[in-house]
């Protein structure tokens, strides 16, 4: 099983473990437990965009679809949300890792979340701040501007900044809640329900264990 890029060229990943296939979102097969994987930038059409790369199934679906472009990504307007299917039931286990164009005025705006009340894991911007809530739990982790990559692993969140390509180390909630619900892209919490319009992602993954910061790393080398 394989596909094919814009280009045409085509890839065939190979199984590392339970099912999972190697590629960038696991740094090529170095490590395992990605349970979801899309890669708008590149993909052959908006529907292959929404196809799950890791090969565990978890195909994104439309709540609202984003604007798409193989030479962008997905570009979230003023309605759109996407449904990763994959459901978030412990804040000790998960991370979701995604590449991003720099957000340029990003206030209230979500990269995802489970929107479920006192269930939270969702990451938003806030006045060019990143803000993470992890049940009922919030904390800020600083600046968004400059980043390009984010990753909410466990009760962390780690930023990458495009300008010196240094991924910053994970501001870590300290008493979390637990989170519960499936994973939204495009849409998350912030003092209300908030869309990523404008947002751009190029690479999205999603993991069922706590990613190190040296894997996030080999991750963001890999793409």
């Amino acid at each position: 099983m394989g596909f094919r890029y814009s280009t045409g060229r085509l890839y065939k990943p190979k199984a590392v473990a339970g099912g999972e296939l190697s590629g960038w979102w696991n740094n090529n097969g170095a490590f395992s437990g990605c349970i979801a994987a899309y890669k708008p930038l590149g993909a052959a059409s908006y529907a292959a965009s929404l196809l799950d790369l890791s090969g565990t199934g978890n195909n994104a679906s439309e709540g609202v679809a984003p604007d798409w472009d193989t030479n962008v990504g997905w570009t979230g307007n003023a309605t759109s949300w996407l449904e990763t299917g994959v459901t978030i039931d412990s804040n000790n286990g998960y991370s979701i890792l995604i590449k991003h164009e720099s957000p340029s005025s990003a206030n209230y705006r979500a990269w995802c979340g489970t929107l479920v009340s006192s269930g939270y894991y969702d990451v938003a911007i806030r006045y060019a701040n990143y803000t993470f809530y992890i049940g009922d739990a919030s904390e800020s982790s600083g600046s968004a501007a400059d980043c390009r990559l984010t990753c909410l692993a466990g009760s962390g969140l780690y930023r990458l900044q495009n300008s010196n390509q240094t991924l910053q180390d994970a501001v870590v909630e300290s008493t979390p809640g637990t989170p519960s619900g499936t994973m939204k892209l495009f849409t998350g919490y912030h003092g209300g329900t908030r869309l990523g319009n404008g947002l751009i992602m190029t690479h999205v993954a999603i993991y069922n264990i706590v990613l190190t910061k040296a894997q996030v790393q080999s991750v963001y080398d890999a793409l």
